[in-house]
């Protein structure tokens, strides 16, 4: 639950109403987080492990709601790309991801 209690201090969020969701976002980190690195271990353990990663992707997930059928916008000066992946920023927070044998 550390993820989640982090994100509502960051996200100034103080009553329940949102957990549903943000557990929602929290559980697809864990599950991208673990493809990436080609890791076996369970949910709770990435979350623990790469809690870092797991806030940086829920918060990205955050604050494009709403967004998530554009891929590129761009206002004035500023522009940029939607991903349906792991961000660099997220991967930056991240390990070299682990060499799986074949075999």
């Amino acid at each position: 639950m550390a993820v989640l209690d982090d994100v509502k201090i960051l996200k100034n969020i103080a009553d329940t109403n949102r957990d549903n969701e943000i557990n929602i976002y929290i559980r697809r980190a864990t599950t991208l987080i673990g493809n990436y690195l080609n890791l076996d271990s369970n949910a709770t353990d990435i979350e623990n492990t790469y809690q870092d990663a797991c806030i940086a992707y829920v918060m990205e997930q955050l604050s494009k709601k709403g967004n998530e059928g554009i891929k590129q916008y761009s206002q004035g000066s500023e522009s940029g790309t939607y991903g349906s992946e792991l961000s660099e920023n997220v991967k930056a927070l991240l390990p070299v991801p682990y060499a799986r044998m074949m075999g």
